[in-house]
């Protein structure tokens, strides 16, 4: 067995464990190695393993290594890779994450004796090029890893690269060779159940590469961990000066390490480290070779140099540097061809006799630890038929094309060809592509032609993000640099949903950025202080729809959540919208809030219809709440949904209003003194007209009856200024009780009126409420579903069978409708936003693409 795995059968100390927690001891690994090799048989076998993440795959490949066999990892679930291995390669046996496949042994030249891995470099081009490692190359490594990380059996790694992938073998070999254990970790590490898995794992230590470090950052991984790790690692790409720093001092602080480390596929995994105690002076660096291993530096005539501060190609040898490549069948019978291991890089030799990477010889980047070379990009896109110059660097490839191919598929075919993400990748069309004198590509203004694109895009970075944001709240409406939310009459749902997407540009809400514009928002340079707070009218939202599900499934006498939605549809009118509808020309913004309340309600009332027979005619014409229709008749929806008729018929009775033009120029010239006048409109109505009305109690759904709490949320988004803050709340502490007294004066009625007088404390004098990080995107999204809630949430419960109600408890019936009634209009929100989001993206893409190219070519006339 390799790694020592025979050594430590006595051994009942756990050696892997799954992603679900399931154990295997290194006693029991032996065995099951053991099993692995009987099953296999004695006859030599090249065999396939598609690399899942889970013990089976672990116990078939340690099984396999350890019984002899050579063994080639690939890609899991890649059709292509795996079809073009068998092709080239014809193994005997696939191990697909479960079971074993094996065919009858058939004649081919023998394997090499020493040959036991092969892992591609050639990501899924569908060219075989595979490096062949030996047993004396894997376990050579394995030791030296395990020496210079001093791992011992208490380590326990938290494994969350791909197995496919030499930095993620590495990790299994040297804590294996070492008798310590590794654990099968989320993958994801942004997941919300990521630290806390391999905290209760009790993992001392994480390998990565460095975007797995950026994503640490963005799911707040420093501040959110309790247990200390040993050491972490990075190799696989150039680790960012300040992430590095980052991390360095965060493990010092915790008497823990961060190894910055440098290697290939060739050389087994690792070439050199950085020792942690040097990384603050000599981060620039790639440090020392591993123990056992030897660097050294040619010259243009292939000579080796020692001096320091000249650049040469780096070269490395040691016992793990691979026995050579494999194209073909016939090359897996040769032996070892390879002594010093020429990598492609152009280093120099600091004074303290550490190597500093400075370029790449060859065409190839190396993106995310996938070496890709350049050219097998160009050769496979011509095999397709596209004519292309590919160029790039260790950041994104860059393919620049001359043919009628759509952008979108060269992007896709080059993402399959590569295995790289389609955000490292950038596609551009060029009338001809660029060539020297001699016919041959012009690389270098290939290159040039990234570096323009990548400053243009680097400056426009944010505001494309920012202008994605607006795009998205404001579906079909034209987007300049001076619009603001408020100019483009933003309402109370899009207000909700922008806040969530700023919340995660920016990592918090930048102050008063509803009246910032787009350029201001766009520009990185601007202060912008980001609070780490909510908007005390986000918080009345959720507690009002929350309280308006409770009293639907209780009928408690808690009726409080409608009236609170009323305040706060005239505080964000008031707020938002009749900012732009007050100017002249603009009084149609008032309007633009409505579609979106509309839509949704639209398939509410088809439902009803369908599941009728009847068409609720008088909801339709959102004149439901007037008293003429009865839900009996199914000429109305259930009067539930009396909130969105009144919602409507209210903005429409103030865009009337503000039409009028001296209406206009008061509401505008003097805010103040127009709410106030709002405020008696509404005392006159429902002190006055509508307490003489007789609808059967149906006139608590109507204009006249509520009018008062819209308009009071109206002036609490105008007052300006402690004394006008408190005329407003006076005249609430007068108002709301009445409207309790006139309503009935019953206890549900007390309640309804009083729970409105936190709401118009904080709406008036606490805008804003201080908020753990972690609390406010979840709290975002539910204030963004709220509508969706309210027009969704007693679908299903309605439909409950009756036989629920008596077979549960009825406090736990209860809790299960209210649940339910949230959850279905969350999912209804994250539906609508999805289609939303969908429609943008078919939509928008060639737009996008004509701006991009209008200023790359702006850019270039203004260089000119």
């Amino acid at each position: 067995m390799l790694f020592g795995v025979e050594d430590r059968q006595a051994d009942h100390s756990a050696a892997l464990i799954g992603p679900a927690g399931h154990v295997i001891t290194y006693h029991d690994l032996a065995a099951q190695i053991a099993e692995t090799a009987t099953l296999l048989g004695a006859e030599r076998r090249l065999l396939v393993i598609e690399a899942h993440r889970n013990l089976e795959t672990l116990v078939a490949y340690l099984g396999a290594l350890s019984a002899g066999h050579a063994v080639a990892m690939l890609a899991p679930d890649d059709m292509r890779a795996l079809s073009g291995f068998i092709r080239d390669f014809a193994p005997d046996g696939v191990f697909d994450g479960q079971g074993w496949e094996l065919q009858p042994i058939t004649a081919r030249p023998k394997l090499h004796p020493d040959l036991a891995l092969l892992l591609s470099t050639s990501g899924s081009t569908g060219d075989s090029k595979f490096v062949r490692l030996s047993r004396e190359n894997l376990v050579a490594n394995a030791r030296a890893i395990a020496d210079y990380l001093q791992l011992t059996p208490q380590d326990r790694s938290a494994h969350i690269l791909p197995l496919q992938y030499c930095y993620g073998l590495s990790v299994l070999h040297s804590h294996l060779i070492a008798g310590a254990s590794v654990y099968i970790a989320p993958s994801s590490v942004i997941s919300d159940d990521f630290l806390p898995a391999i905290e209760a794992q009790g993992c001392t230590n994480l390998s990565g590469v460095p975007h797995t470090y950026r994503l640490l950052e963005k799911s707040d991984f420093r501040a959110r961990q309790t247990r200390p790790l040993r050491f972490m690692t990075v190799a696989g790409g150039k680790m960012p000066p300040d992430l590095a720093t980052t991390y360095h001092t965060h493990l010092n602080k915790r008497q823990g390490e961060l190894f910055l480390m440098y290697g290939q596929t060739e050389a087994t995994a690792r070439i050199a480290y950085l020792p942690p105690s040097e990384l603050t002076k000599h981060m620039d660096t790639i440090g020392r070779a591993i123990p056992g291993g030897e660097l050294s530096l040619l010259d243009e005539q292939g000579q080796p140099f020692n001096d320091t501060g000249k650049p040469g190609e780096l070269i490395y040898r040691g016992p793990n540097v691979m026995m050579g490549y494999a194209s073909a069948l016939e090359d897996l019978s040769r032996g070892p061809e390879i002594d010093w291991l020429h990598t492609g890089d152009l280093a120099e030799r600091t004074a303290n006799g550490f190597f500093r990477i400075v370029g790449r010889l060859k065409r190839m980047s190396k993106i995310s630890g996938n070496r890709i070379s350049h050219d097998a990009i160009e050769q496979a896109l011509s095999r397709d038929g596209i004519d292309a110059l590919v160029t790039g660097d260790d950041k994104s490839l860059l393919i620049l094309h001359a043919t009628t191919w759509s952008t979108d598929y060269i992007l896709s075919r080059t993402a399959q060809l590569s295995g790289l993400p389609k955000m490292v990748l950038r596609v551009d069309y060029v009338p001809a592509l660029p060539r020297l004198p001699t016919g041959k590509p012009d690389y270098p203004a290939a290159r040039q032609r990234l570096e323009d694109l990548r400053a243009i895009e680097e400056q426009d970075a944010q505001s494309a993000d920012i202008r994605a944001i607006f795009r998205e709240t404001f579906p079909g409406a034209r987007i300049d640099d001076t619009d603001s939310f408020v100019s483009l009459g933003g309402d109370s749902l899009s207000h909700v949903q922008m806040s969530l997407r700023l919340e995660q540009v920016f990592g918090g809400l930048p102050r008063k950025w509803e009246t910032l514009t787009v350029a201001e928002l766009s520009d990185r340079n601007s202060p912008r202080p980001i609070r780490s707070e909510i908007g005390s009218d986000i918080l009345i939202r959720i507690s009002a729809i929350v309280l308006v599900v409770i009293h639907h499934a209780t009928l408690w006498p808690i009726p409080g959540g409608a009236a609170a939605m009323l305040i706060m549809a005239g505080f964000s009118l008031g707020r938002f919208q009749a900012t732009s509808a007050l100017k002249p020309g603009q009084p149609w913004k008032l309007l633009t809030g409505l579609p979106k309340v509309l839509l949704p309600y639209a398939i509410i009332l088809i439902g009803y219809g369908l599941a009728w027979g009847d068409f609720p005619w008088a909801s339709a014409l959102l004149m439901g709440n007037f008293g003429f229709a009865d839900p009996v008749n199914h000429d109305m929806m259930p009067y539930l949904y009396w909130f969105v008729e009144i919602y409507a018929q209210l903005i429409l009775i103030m865009f009337g209003l503000i039409l009028i033009p001296p209406v206009r120029r008061f509401a505008l010239d003097r805010p103040f003194a127009f709410s106030l006048s709002l405020i008696a409109a509404g005392v006159a109505m429902r002190f006055g007209w509508a307490q003489n009305w007789d609808f059967g109690n149906r006139q608590i759904f109507t204009v006249p009856w509520n009018f008062f709490l819209f308009a009071l949320g109206w002036a609490a988004s105008t007052a300006r200024g402690l004394n006008q803050r408190l005329v407003i709340f006076a005249l609430a502490c007068v108002l709301l009780p009445l409207g309790a007294y006139y309503g009935g004066n019953w206890i549900g009625g007390w309640i309804k009126f009083m729970l409105q007088f936190p709401v118009m404390a904080l709406l008036l004098f606490v805008p804003t409420v201080a908020m753990s990080k972690r609390l406010i995107a979840p709290l975002l999204t539910f204030a963004s579903s709220t509508y969706h809630i309210y027009l969704f949430h007693r679908i299903v419960p309605e439909h409950f069978p009756e036989w629920l109600g008596s077979t549960w408890s009825q406090p736990f019936f209860v809790t299960v409708s209210i649940v339910f009634g949230i959850a279905c209009g969350i999912a209804a929100y994250v539906a609508q936003n999805a289609l939303l989001k969908w429609v943008s993206r078919r939509l928008m893409p060639e737009l996008d693409g004509l701006m991009f190219r209008l200023r790359l070519r702006k850019s270039t006339e203004a260089a000119e």
